[in-house]
């Protein structure tokens, strides 16, 4: 027994270990201390001084830069005027051949001073990109989900949890991993902000070397995929290319990224992860970002819906996103994907009718769901009444007898919310070829007894 428990044991994978981390919410990361070189992009002015390059979180996340003390004068143009600081700049760290562009913050040059310091901003990647075995990626403010064991094995702790994701299609292997301190989620949830909460790791399904560039398009989309599953903008960001354990590349910037805030999301972390149909979405994903056709339109339809489950923006807006974003996935799908309807008649037709033909190809329902009751008051069904919620929004009454979206209750717009929020998911779960269960934003999300459900195309299919 004893010997069994050892071998599973030792077939659990040990979990990344995070290039760069993060011990409590907000806290910089200091990336690099030494030799930095700036470069005025339109000005004959250069200097080399020793600074510090972080990541700083607040008020949002950058990269950025501190030299403190340029001297006296280096910073003074040919007619000796300090240089204005929205100037842009090249950045240059010599050890770690790194170059970028950026621009100088903040400058202090009183001579009433002893130091003078300079502060910027900056992205900044390897001057040389050679190929690597793996690609080595951070995420924030991810969501903990339960699938595969990792563990932590060392002589001062040894631990194991259901922390690893593990993405694949045909060319690529995406394992993510949970940093697996609790504390610091704890913290992350009572002070909000931004901390490192997952590590991942990219590497080619057959084996061969990861080429930069390659990589920097995958990154590219999987920043769009996982912040699709998370609800919020949460895009892999610190890239380090690795020979064995070595960097041979990294690139630092900051991707758009959400303060922790709760959202509803489809994606139900409380249960174990249907990483089969995780998966096929994946690669269904991949492939629209591959394509002329759709790239522009998945990607846009993302960003719109990632914009409207935002808890920072009023209900109106989240109706008027939605909206613009299942016009777009109409379009897309009904007249350029299955020639279901002409340009002219998805011009012709009421942006309403355009998306009951949608949701109705797509085996969606239409109806609007029990749980929303006050909406089915509004419309005929689901996309009259949110496009009549829409429409009252952004057009102002035209005649003195047609009321204005303020004659709808708060809960009538707070729901008109959830129904196209759940519609937006639902459209482009089907596009993805998504067959798992999910979670229907329309449903209390916090009650024990609320399961996910398989997506309403599941049993078409079947």
């Amino acid at each position: 027994m004893l010997d069994e428990t050892r071998r599973q044991f030792q077939s659990i994978p040990v979990a990344l270990k995070p290039h760069y981390a993060t011990r409590l919410p907000n806290e910089e990361i200091v990336l690099y201390n030494g030799l930095i070189h700036i470069q005025v992009n339109d000005q004959p002015i250069n200097m080399a001084k020793e600074g510090t390059v972080s990541l700083s979180w607040l008020p949002e996340p950058s990269i950025r830069f501190l030299i403190p003390d340029v001297g006296v004068g280096k910073f003074v143009d040919l007619a000796g005027k300090v240089v204005d600081r929205a100037s842009d700049i090249t950045v240059t760290l010599p050890p770690l051949e790194m170059s970028g562009k950026g621009s100088i913050t903040r400058m202090e040059m009183s001579t009433k001073t002893r130091a003078h310091p300079c502060y910027g901003i900056l992205e900044i990647d390897s001057i040389l990109k050679p190929t690597s075995e793996s690609v080595l990626f951070h995420l924030v403010n991810f969501e903990n989900y339960f699938e595969e064991p990792i563990k932590i094995d060392t002589d001062t702790k040894i631990r194991i949890w259901t922390g690893r994701l593990v993405l694949q299609n045909t060319d690529w292997e995406v394992v993510i991993d949970q940093t697996g301190n609790k504390d610091l989620q704890k913290l992350l949830k009572a002070q909000g902000g931004f901390a490192i909460t997952h590590t991942g790791r990219i590497k080619s399904k057959s084996g061969a070397d990861v080429d930069y560039e390659a990589a920097e398009k995958l990154l590219y989309c999987l920043g769009y995929f996982l912040s699709f599953l998370n609800g919020t903008w949460s895009g892999p960001l610190l890239y380090v290319g690795l020979r064995g354990e070595e960097p041979v590349w990294r690139k630092w910037r900051t991707p758009h990224l959400t303060p922790w805030c709760s959202v509803a999301s489809w994606w139900p972390t409380s249960v174990p992860v249907d990483v089969e149909h995780i998966n096929q979405a994946f690669d269904r994903f991949l492939t629209y970002c591959a394509s002329a056709a759709w790239k522009d339109s998945i990607i846009s339809a993302i960003h719109l819906y990632l914009d409207a489950n935002a808890s920072s923006i009023a209900v109106e807006a989240k109706v008027v996103l939605a909206c613009v974003a299942l016009e777009l996935l109409s379009w897309s799908y009904l007249v350029n994907e299955t020639k279901k309807l002409s340009p002219e008649q998805f011009n012709k037709n009421k942006a309403s009718a355009n998306l009951r033909s949608l949701l109705q190809s797509m085996h969606i329902p239409v109806h609007v769901p029990d749980e929303l009751s006050e909406l089915k008051t509004v419309g005929a069904d689901g996309p009259d009444a949110l496009f009549n919620i829409r429409n009252r929004t952004v057009h102002p009454p035209s005649r003195p007898s047609t009321h204005s979206i303020t004659a709808y209750s708060t809960e009538v717009r707070w729901q008109a919310t959830v129904l196209g929020l759940w519609y937006l998911e639902l459209a482009i779960l089907y596009l993805l070829n998504y067959h798992g269960n999910y979670r229907p934003r329309y449903l209390p999300r916090y009650l024990p007894n609320v399961l996910p459900v398989p997506v309403p195309w599941a049993s078409a299919s079947s």
